[in-house]
């Protein structure tokens, strides 16, 4: 056939000396090349050998080796770091952002739930409510809810009786009636007389049926002749009363809250429970009241749940789509109105005309998002617009890698995950400050001055380094950054324009005027101060910008105390051994 029809294997090699993976039919691309290979030069996070596909490799080597964010998201060493659930990491170093923020638990949960099932999800601190439907029942209808929702008791009259006596309650509530210790009067179909209980379903016949009394000894009571034989309506088995009233008081004992089950078939079907038999079902219902109770506790109150998801949707309504611009990363995805768009889908209790309920733990993630998409968009809105283009590359690559962590959060995150969000939500407005001074007019013209260049890589490092975000990490960044405030505020170079203005509007309180010159000096850092009048230290005070002594006292100055020639061009201070003439324009006196 002909190439563009040709279905089979390509058999191009590619640039990078790798066959194409692509149909015959398709064009080949060095993009698409997926061939695992290894970095040959250390990831930023200090992993060496890395293996990756390789149109990753190849694009990595493109990427500006200082760009560390984008870097570090293709190692694929593995994190194997060991959790709070006690479980290693399954992520990799890229996943895992260097461990601050850890991938999801992929382990199983494995634990059992109020309800008996298993649960299915993976390792979390607290498991989600049951999605299973709901296994309780009674003899007019069966619960139509997931399992993990509480569940609407059953309002229809009780139909437990007998010839003795009645349940005069409803269905749902605990019954008034007594068990009938009378014996069934009743005769079987093979003329042989009941063995159970009245008002109570009969057993098969004992004598016709003898293989249904020989699987199960509890007591011994099963072998006199007047013992009494209970039928269980959810599993059929047949069970001597005196026996199974012991097992059910000895399962409720001291024990954790659980549904009661068959003695005989609690191994082989552990998810079949005494539901229906009614000489039992105070005792079942008693039992359902306390999971109901847990129920609740876990799933929450639903009427309060939909208030606050209707005001968590108000808020969410509040943002404009257009306040997530900008943060679309190279892979063409703005994980920040991904979130905003899933945050409009699960918010509203009624979607496609179907009302859908959810729980505490998922209403806890969504308050946690909805908190977090805020937080965001309100640090956008306070710096965006002082940030240079490059500056607003850095913060959108960040804030997207958060984001795009926190979107794998579902339905359940944890009191843990939480805190790690919180420190890198912290840490991504450090950053937007550092490039605040980054992008302003002042920090510019000083990127060779070397006071300034040390003190924005140490505090770029700080906020940069590949470890959990701490609050001591949090004081040394802002200590950092206030640094880089002092650096470029002294050494800020004014124009010759601004420090002849500066000087005009000062010189009226210069012995001399705008003629006078020597009024103007440094501390010992380097911060300018102005003396008046005849220029003459007469006062010591302190530097407002760090504290340093300066100016001095009769008429001498403290050491260290500099000059600011380039502010008016003077020679001498105003004030040295003898009234200088040298400060003074000869051709400028009145």
């Amino acid at each position: 056939p002909r190439k563009e029809h040709c279905e089979g294997q390509c058999s191009t090699t590619l640039q990078c000396g790798h066959k194409c993976a692509k149909r015959c039919c398709d064009s080949c691309s060095l993009d698409d090349c997926v061939v695992q290979t290894r970095l040959s030069v250390p990831l930023p996070c200090g992993h060496k050998g890395v293996l990756l596909p390789c149109n990753l490799t190849r694009k990595i080597n493109f990427i500006d080796s200082t760009d560390t964010e984008q870097l570090v998201q293709y190692c694929s060493e593995p994190c194997l770091e060991m959790l709070k659930c006690s479980h290693r990491c399954s992520g990799t170093c890229g996943q895992c952002l260097q461990g601050r923020i850890h991938k999801v638990c992929e382990e199983d949960c494995g634990n059992t739930l109020i309800c008996g099932h298993s649960c299915p999800v993976p390792c979390r601190e607290v498991c989600p409510p049951c999605q299973k439907p709901c296994q309780n029942k009674c003899v007019h209808t069966k619960c139509p809810k997931k399992c993990g929702e509480p569940c609407t008791p059953c309002k229809e009259p009780c139909d437990y009786e007998c010839v003795h006596s009645r349940c005069t309650k409803k269905c749902g509530d605990l019954c008034d009636k007594k068990p009938c210790t009378e014996p069934c009067y009743l005769k079987l179909p093979c003329s042989h007389p009941c063995v159970g209980f009245c008002g109570e379903p009969c057993p098969p016949c004992k004598q016709c049926f003898p293989e249904h009394y020989e699987e199960f000894f509890y007591t011994g009571e099963e072998t006199e002749e007047d013992a009494k034989w209970i039928l269980l309506n959810d599993c059929k088995h047949v069970i001597e009363v005196t026996g199974l009233e012991h097992w059910l008081q000895m399962d409720q004992e001291g024990s954790e809250i659980k549904l009661k089950a068959c003695p005989k078939c609690r191994h082989t079907e552990p998810n079949r429970y005494i539901s229906t038999t009614q000489r039992y079902i105070n005792l079942v219902k008693k039992t359902f009241i306390d999971i109901q109770a847990v129920k609740v506790k876990i799933f929450g109150q639903v009427e309060e749940i939909r208030e606050n998801r209707a005001k968590l949707l108000v808020q969410i309504n509040e943002i404009s789509p257009n306040e997530m611009d900008g943060f679309t990363d190279e892979n063409k995805e703005n994980h920040l109105f991904l979130l905003y768009c899933q945050l409009l889908r699960d918010l509203p209790v009624v979607r496609n005309q179907r009302r859908k309920e959810i729980g505490t733990q998922k209403l806890c993630v969504l308050m946690y998002m909805v908190n977090y998409l805020k937080s965001v968009v309100k640090r956008k809105n306070e710096i965006w617009n002082k940030l240079n283009e490059e500056a607003k590359v850095k913060m959108a690559v960040k804030i997207n890698s958060l984001t795009g962590a926190l979107r794998e959060r579902q339905n359940k995150i944890s009191i843990s995950e939480i805190e790690s969000f919180d420190l890198e939500l912290k840490r991504i407005v450090r950053f937007g400050d550092l490039l605040i001074l980054e992008s302003c007019g002042e920090f510019q013209p000083l990127k060779t001055k070397k006071e300034v260049v040390q003190c924005f890589r140490k505090a770029e490092e700080l906020i940069s380094r590949f470890s959990r975000y701490t609050s001591d990490l949090d004081e040394m960044v802002l200590k950092a950054i206030q640094e880089l405030k002092e650096a470029i505020k002294s050494n800020a170079t004014l124009s010759p324009k601004e420090m002849k203005e500066i000087h005009m509007a000062m010189s009226k309180n210069f012995y001399g005027g705008s003629s006078a010159q020597g009024h103007w000096f440094k501390c010992p850092n380097g911060h300018p101060y102005v003396i008046t009048e005849c220029g003459g230290a007469m006062q010591v005070a302190k530097c407002p910008d760090c504290g340093a002594l300066i100016g001095g006292s009769d008429h001498r100055y403290l050491a260290g105390q500099q000059l600011f020639r380039e502010m008016d061009g003077a020679t001498r201070p105003a004030w040295s051994s003898g009234y200088d003439m040298n400060n003074f324009d000869l051709n400028n006196l009145r």
